[in-house]
């Protein structure tokens, strides 16, 4: 059986960093919402004639949504048959049902972990910042009610590992968890 790893969490929370990490540790596929679905996410919103940064609006979430999670699961029980997957996304709604996990395992025959990282407000504003995508300029320009949309959405309430990004050392948190699941490190990683 092999494993699924989910990284969850708001924007700007190191879901990118952490989850490309993990892959490559334990040699699995992965797929990053951003990295591998932007692009069309862009050309098709340009098409629409509207703001090809929109990732937070109603017209984004009906139309992007739910196609793109359908593909990221497409592409994970594509390759849970010979590898393990890693991947990241918000996944707010998911993170909301207690037995998501449970039905991932019975849907893709694969262990799963879900990670929910999290990290400071403070520090997520800077790293927001920093990264500097054009994307973010809504969430920063609206910072408390774009931070009160998740405030409000609360812990998960599904089964998950969870890591303050800003306290936790990257290297010895995969290093620990790969241990942890029985998993050995490879190519390098």
């Amino acid at each position: 059986m092999h494993n699924l790893f989910i990284f969850a969490g708001q924007p700007g929370v190191g879901k990118s960093t952490w989850s490309a990490r993990l892959a490559r540790a334990c040699g699995g596929c992965f797929i990053d919402i951003d990295a591998h679905f932007s692009h069309v996410v862009e050309a098709g919103l340009n098409l629409a004639d509207h703001d090809q940064n929109d990732r937070d609006s109603d017209i984004f979430k009906q139309t992007f949504r739910d196609p793109i999670y359908l593909s990221m699961f497409a592409l994970a029980r594509d390759n849970l048959t010979h590898s393990d997957v890693v991947m990241n996304g918000p996944f707010t709604r998911e993170l909301s049902q207690p037995d998501w996990t449970t039905q991932l395992a019975r849907t893709y025959s694969a262990s799963v972990h879900v990670i929910y990282l999290t990290c400071d407000a403070t520090e997520l504003r800077e790293r927001i910042q920093k990264r500097g995508l054009s994307r973010d300029i809504g969430k920063l320009a609206n910072w408390d009610h774009y931070q009160q949309r998740f405030r409000q959405s609360g812990e998960p309430l599904c089964k998950h590992t969870r890591v303050d990004t800003g306290i936790v050392s990257q290297e010895e948190w995969i290093t620990m968890y790969l241990e942890r699941c029985g998993i050995e490190r490879k190519n390098g990683g």
